[in-house]
């Protein structure tokens, strides 16, 4: 909370048999605990349960993101000035864009200011949906553009920097993820985890004189060599480092 200079925590809670409403509280500076009595922050004006509230500001409002348990539960949005209070429906639409049984929405801007993404756990298939938005209002579903090797419940994106990056990298990241994460997803890829050897199929026609498999170079991660190869002659040895761990692939690239 700019205003109050304190990390804002909000929930929602169940109380005497009443439906669940989004309450909230200030951390202490220590944030072990937190401050004074907790205050109502938002209801389902349905009188339904609300539940998995996601805040996030754009131009001067509060866009809380909710899941309501009414007769047809789903993702709603409401909107205020500020930050504590005041929050109203945008309109009675849903906003996910999916008929399968979804919660858990979390809203990011994305690094380059082109717009925001909202994701939501569509928990029955046990995976996430992923969609793009410049308005809070129109919403184009981007799953093609993502990629995961993992499935957390209810997950959040936090923005970190470079050097966070590479530091986690360092402790965490397995060499072989930035070979099997390719940028371009009309690849297909097959890997020997036992030889290291990783085998791409491309579309007939392309180029393998000149050859870029663009594998991604995620923060502290070295991947050599780079650009495009010559994959004609057979397989092409890619040498991944990262902190001082390094290891050696083999990389062949086959037509279709």
């Amino acid at each position: 909370d700019d205003s109050a200079k304190k990390y804002l925590v909000y929930f929602s809670l169940k109380y005497s048999g009443e439906p669940d409403k989004i309450c909230y509280a200030y951390a202490n500076p220590d944030f072990t605990d937190l401050e004074g009595a907790l205050r109502q922050l938002f209801y389902s004006p349905d009188s339904a349960a609300c539940i998995d509230g996601d805040i996030v500001s754009r131009e001067g409002r509060y866009y809380l993101f909710f899941k309501t348990e009414d007769r047809q539960p789903g993702i709603k949005i409401a909107v205020s000035k500020h930050l504590t209070g005041g929050y109203v429906l945008q309109s009675k639409d849903y906003v996910q864009q999916t008929t399968d049984a979804v919660e858990g929405a979390c809203t990011f801007k994305l690094n380059d200011g082109s717009g925001y993404i909202l994701m939501y756990d569509v928990y029955m298939t046990g995976g996430y949906q992923f969609t793009r938005t410049t308005d809070f209002r129109n919403f184009r579903v981007v799953d093609e553009r993502v990629d995961m090797n993992f499935h957390p419940r209810h997950g959040t994106v936090m923005p970190i920097t470079s050097a966070e990056g590479g530091r986690l990298a360092s402790q965490w990241m397995s060499p072989a993820a930035s070979l099997l994460s390719p940028s371009d997803k009309t690849i297909a890829a097959a890997y020997d985890s036992a030889r290291a050897v990783l085998t791409l199929r491309v579309a007939s026609g392309t180029d393998l004189r000149r050859f870029d498999p663009q594998f991604i170079s995620y923060p502290g991660v070295a991947i050599m060599p780079s650009g495009p190869r010559d994959f004609t002659g057979g397989a092409v040895n890619y040498t991944i480092r990262i902190g001082d761990r390094e290891k050696r692939y083999s990389v062949v690239v086959r037509v279709k």
